[in-house]
């Protein structure tokens, strides 16, 4: 259920024009996805040290039945508890500067974030917050009722104390005596059995059950899926169906441990900038509260759900279950309407990818002649070599490489607003320049007069997205093509 409102969510995401520019990782082969890697590791060390966190849960998982059917075994656990304690005094040393280090990346953002990337992250907050009211007072309370007999009134009132000290502190783990008592005292006013055994047993129950919430993944722990969503729109990826099924397997997986290692080990899963983590840092200031609230009322829901189930007080009322769930679909259909009339009037739909354009300029640029004016062919001029031995020499004689480009080819090769020749193929050139220790001259081309000035020697290569076509293949040769058209599932 909370996977299922986690991503239908996003729909209310605002419909921002935007453009993705190249870089130089667009050229690398994409790495093929070894999922028997990630979930089946053939070394725990490799997975302990790359973060390879699903590997690393299924292994603690195996082990832990593994060690549960031996009888000595406290010699090995006392050695884990041993290093369990020392990692707890650095981890203690670490959170001392801990603040330090959140300030650094909330300087950095509020020197660098734009306008327009404040309000994409506005859309997270509200978002965020709708999912998490929506979770804490409407999902998860109609899921206790539909299978205990406790009212809504009950439900909060049980919960109201746990949830005001988790909001205030932004602690999960100070509220779990504050819902263990209360869940106790809603139980047995319930409780059929008016013995003095009764209050112990049920006691004893929530005392094993409530770590078990705990330890496990919770609806709370499940919104920072969200987050990776929210970084998908932000830089115009969209996640296509079979995405959102391999992200909920990695992601339930990945949060049984800490969501900081999680959200980077998602961001890399996903091929999605890893800067993107920093602005979860940061976010997650202002969002654990809410997440608590969401973990106190999950926790609370486990508890009393599966004590109602060992303790036979377990309902299952079909018409009870039809009817909350038609209401959660409801307000969750009207929570997405507000959400997205409001964000709408929030983020403006401005397109400004084309300043970002004509402003960018080549890092590192080599010594580069650009003629503004395609040159003359002489009549008569005999064509030279064109294998690659006698095109290298020629270029480390002259101590120039003569590169074609069509300044009409965005965003491969075109003039920025100072009038300088810049672009994806350009970058590259200036790249192959610095390797052969040459300097440039840039000559502009067009498909007319390509092969003759490549035949004759005018150009040593042709650097603008030239198309492979049937014309030009028996005359010209092509490199292996680095731009290849996907189609993105819908």
């Amino acid at each position: 259920m909370g996977l299922v409102v986690i991503f239908v969510f996003p729909l209310s995401f605002p419909h921002v024009e935007t453009s993705v520019f190249f870089s130089e990782a667009d050229v690398m082969p994409p790495k093929k996805v070894d999922f028997l890697q990630i979930y089946i590791p053939a070394n725990i060390f490799e997975a302990l040290a790359h973060g390879t966190i699903p590997a690393i849960v299924v292994f603690s998982v195996f082990l832990g039945f593994a060690l549960n059917s031996i009888d000595k075994k406290e010699t090995f656990l006392n050695v884990f508890s041993i290093l369990a304690q020392a990692l707890s005094r650095v981890t203690q040393m670490i959170i001392k500067i801990a603040p330090l280090g959140v300030f650094a990346l909330a300087a950095v953002a509020t020197g660098t974030l734009t306008i327009e990337e404040l309000q994409r992250l506005q859309v997270y907050f509200v978002c965020y917050i709708f999912l998490a009211l929506l979770f804490t007072f409407a999902i998860l309370p109609a899921i206790i009722m539909c299978f205990t007999n406790f009212t809504y009134r009950e439900i909060i009132n049980c919960s109201k104390d746990a949830l005001i000290l988790g909001f205030a502190t932004g602690n999960n783990f100070v509220i779990l005596p504050l819902i263990s008592s209360k869940s106790i005292e809603l139980l047995q006013k319930y409780s059929t059995e008016k013995t003095s055994q009764e209050p112990q047993k049920t006691s004893s129950i929530i005392d094993s059950v409530l770590p078990l919430a705990y330890c496990f993944p919770s609806i709370g722990r499940l919104l920072d899926l969200f987050f990776i969503v929210f970084v998908a729109w932000s830089v115009n990826q969209p996640i296509g169906l079979l995405q959102h099924l391999d992200l909920s397997v990695a992601g339930i997986l990945s949060l049984f441990g800490s969501p900081k290692i999680a959200v980077p080990f998602l961001l890399d899963y996903l091929k999605m900038p890893g800067s993107y983590f920093d602005l979860y840092i940061i976010s997650d200031v202002f969002t654990r509260k809410f997440k608590v609230l969401v973990q106190a009322m999950s926790f609370l829901t486990v508890t009393l759900i599966l004590t109602s189930l060992i303790t036979y007080k377990f309902t299952f009322n079909f018409k009870k279950i039809l009817t909350a769930l038609l209401a959660n679909v409801l307000l969750t259909t009207i929570c997405l309407a507000v959400a997205t009339v409001g964000l709408g009037y929030v983020v403006r739909n401005v397109y400004h990818e084309d300043v970002v354009l004509l402003s960018m300029e080549i890092p590192d640029a080599v010594p580069a002649t650009v003629l503004r004016s395609p040159p003359v062919l002489e009549p008569g001029q005999p064509p030279l070599g064109t294998e690659a031995e006698d095109i290298l020499p020629r270029i480390k004689q002259r101590g120039v490489l003569k590169v074609g480009y069509n300044a009409e080819a965005l965003p491969f090769g075109f003039f920025n607003q100072r009038g300088e020749l810049v672009g994806y193929d350009i970058f590259f050139a200036h790249q192959l320049a610095r390797d052969l220790k040459v300097t440039l001259e840039f000559i502009p081309v067009d498909d007319k007069s390509m092969s003759r000035y490549l035949e004759r020697g005018i150009c040593d290569i042709v650097m603008s997205a030239v198309p492979i076509t049937a014309e030009n293949l028996g005359s010209i040769d092509f490199t292996d093509p680095c731009i290849k058209t996907v189609s993105r599932e819908p």
